[in-house]
């Protein structure tokens, strides 16, 4: 997901309409055929007691708050919408990295 937002956010910056409409599509689509879609369930599934729901709920809102902030004043300011693209992907990477490192499958 990270990837296909950078990727968009590259062919936003290189002004490519069609390529753009095409990794957009191509994140919808991937979004929808894979768990991004039904997180809420895999939260329920894997969190041990009612504590720990609340945090991982809680995480998951507060960034989503955070990103939907931001969203605006990017696209307003100086910076554009390539860059707001580029952050986006990036928030998506980190967990991958981070969870990639210290959270190993059971």
């Amino acid at each position: 997901m990270g990837v296909l937002l950078i990727i968009s956010g590259y062919y936003i910056h290189m002004q490519q309409p069609e390529l753009v409409l095409l990794s957009f599509c191509s994140f919808v689509v991937v979004y929808q055929s894979t768990q991004g879609s039904c997180l809420y369930i895999y939260i329920g599934e894997i969190v041990v007691n009612e504590v720990s729901m609340g945090l991982s709920l809680l995480t998951m809102m507060m960034s989503m708050t955070v990103q939907s902030m931001f969203s605006t004043y990017l696209i307003n300011g100086n910076l554009g919408l390539d860059i707001l693209f580029y952050l986006l992907g990036l928030f998506q990477l980190v967990p991958v990295i981070f969870f990639t490192l210290y959270m190993h499958e059971t």
